[in-house]
């Protein structure tokens, strides 16, 4: 199975919608004012779209790129096969995107409008769309390097932290400007959790089977390494996560948006370095 960048912008745009519907929702659950409800309409308006146009891309590759020419019909093989992770992951997403939609709708017409049952639904397919990205990767046993427990928390972690970009950067254009409170201890606490995280599956990788070791080696040292590196781990997590540390909630629109866009370039370089390094088991035999 061979996934590449179409794949990995699936995997960043799923994860970005999911993780902005959770903190949005965790933002509703800290009490809604004049000052936090254009992050809250933002997060949960961008969800469904997000996760709509990232399953476009998977259908995409699903249906056209693994086949090698365009095979629409094979859409439908992915709600009948109960024994693959894949359906599983299409009918999370096919809840998903409506849920989201209809609060999201809601949220656009009236910030204050609430739905217990609605939000908790949505928070739930939201949570596992985000566990399902790592898990599909997870399944794959040809790859050893995608076989790693780590990857789906890294995941769920990694949705948080661009859905927290995303909403930032949507709360503009409904005139955000400040930050709830909370923001600040959680933006440096899942910087420092992802960076925890990351080194952790490089480690196992490194202690696992030798296509595994390879593409850790690949990642850290070989020709990945200036992506790993420069783009995900300083500019897209260390930076972020100091900036998080220092900048007020109340910080001006320029030093949210550097940031938040910093996170996102991360979130996709994770994603994509992940998929691009995967060195399968036939290959070492």
């Amino acid at each position: 199975m061979a996934w590449g960048m179409i794949i990995a912008i699936y995997l960043f745009l799923a994860g970005a919608g999911a993780g902005a519907f959770l903190i949005a929702v965790m933002t509703e659950r800290s009490g809604i004012n004049k000052d936090n409800e254009a992050l809250i309409k933002a997060g949960t308006i961008l969800a469904a779209p997000l996760v709509a146009i990232g399953t476009l891309f998977l259908v995409l590759d699903l249906t056209w790129v693994e086949a090698g020419k365009f095979e629409p019909w094979r859409i439908f093989y992915l709600y009948t096969h109960f024994t693959s992770m894949i359906t599983w992951g299409t009918w999370i997403l096919t809840l998903f995107m409506p849920v989201s939609f209809v609060y999201g709708w809601m949220k656009l017409k009236n910030p204050y409008y609430t739905n217990t049952a609605l939000r908790c639904a949505g928070a739930v397919l939201a949570f596992a769309t985000s566990v399902y990205t790592g898990v599909l990767l997870g399944v794959v046993k040809a790859v050893p390097f995608w076989n790693n427990a780590v990857i789906p928390v890294l995941f769920v972690v990694s949705a948080l932290v661009t859905g927290m970009a995303t909403a930032i950067l949507g709360s503009f254009v409904f005139g955000g400007k400040t930050l709830p409170d909370f923001f600040k201890p959680l933006h440096t606490g899942l910087a420092a959790i992802e960076l925890l995280l990351l080194f952790f599956l490089l480690i196992v990788a490194t202690h696992g089977p030798e296509a595994a070791r390879q593409s850790a080696e690949m990642i850290v040292s070989g020709k990945y390494s200036l992506y790993f590196w420069g783009v995900l781990v300083f500019l897209g997590i260390i930076i972020p996560g100091v900036i998080g540390a220092t900048a007020s909630p109340k910080a001006g629109k320029g030093i949210k948006a550097l940031d938040a866009l910093l996170v996102l370039a991360g979130g996709f370089t994770l994603r994509a370095l992940i998929l691009l390094a995967a060195v399968p088991v036939t290959l070492m035999n």
